[in-house]
């Protein structure tokens, strides 16, 4: 039965991921850390190595996911659920896309798609800055939220260290447009030198 539900799961993941890899981390969030297969530390850890890793971002989070739940069937199982719809619903706006993109349903349907991208991303970013740096997990309100910074514990060296790599990093590819698998490699290197050797 778990390798039905997981098929299951990523088969609606990738059904419904609109707007790149990162759109699927609160859907991974809500479908695999809410029923205990995983904490929200491991899918973090994963999304960490499935970005590093070589091809599609959603793809490689889907395999690594599933060998962790399920051993190697479950990381086929559920890329093949990731994969599935994504090929099906490819191939038929491949066929009517072009002819059908300038009419005033799919300018609409696109227009309503584009602040939902943007949503689930900017989800993401606050899910993950709360669980990495504040180690709240979950809230349901803005009561629940303010309560969980009672018992909160900020390490700000290493907030404040994070904070500038990632604004350095931000500054690089912008202003310098620096190849972006560059600041990857040097990041990954001033983490391990930063955080492993000296904080």
């Amino acid at each position: 039965m778990i390798y039905l539900q997981l098929f299951w799961i990523f088969f609606k993941i990738g059904l419904f991921t609109i707007g790149g890899g990162y759109a699927m981390i609160p859907m991974i969030n809500e479908e695999i850390v809410n029923v205990g297969y995983m904490t929200s530390d491991e899918v973090y850890n994963l999304i960490g190595i499935a970005q590093m890793t070589p091809g599609p971002f959603a793809l490689n989070a889907s395999t690594f996911c599933g060998m962790k739940i399920g051993g190697v069937l479950g990381a086929v199982t559920a890329t093949f659920g990731m994969v599935l719809p994504s090929a099906v619903i490819t191939t038929f706006v491949a066929v009517f896309f072009y002819k059908l993109k300038e009419t005033e349903f799919f300018k609409r349907l696109f227009s309503g798609l584009k602040p939902v991208a943007i949503g689930l991303i900017g989800a993401t970013i606050v899910t993950m800055t709360f669980e990495s740096l504040l180690g709240i997990s979950s809230f349901k309100n803005i009561t629940e939220l303010i309560a969980s910074f009672e018992n909160v514990t900020v390490d700000w060296l290493n907030v404040l260290v994070g904070g500038i790599i990632a604004g350095l990093s931000a500054f690089a590819l912008i202003k310098f447009k620096i190849h972006p698998i560059l600041i990857v490699v040097i990041g990954a290197g001033l983490g391990i030198i930063i955080f492993g050797l000296i904080l």
